[in-house]
């Protein structure tokens, strides 16, 4: 059995989270186990970086607000 495995980021930058999300994707990616989706906003460093890894990327629009 295959499973799917969605990551989301909503950030615009790249910290350690995200650049921790793209080694567990690439990682798991080549196990052929699961099938990474990887969803992040399509102006982000972040969807640069997984459209480079090869990984399968979707895109969403991502507002920026301030608290």
């Amino acid at each position: 059995m295959k499973y799917k495995v969605l990551h989301v980021f909503s950030s615009y930058s790249m910290g350690g989270a995200e650049k921790s999300m793209l080694f567990l994707a690439s990682s798991l990616d080549k196990s052929q186990r699961c099938e990474n989706i990887v969803a992040v906003p399509g102006d982000s460093k972040l969807f640069k970086e997984s459209v480079q890894k090869n990984l399968k990327t979707i895109t969403f629009k991502a507002k920026l607000f301030h608290i």
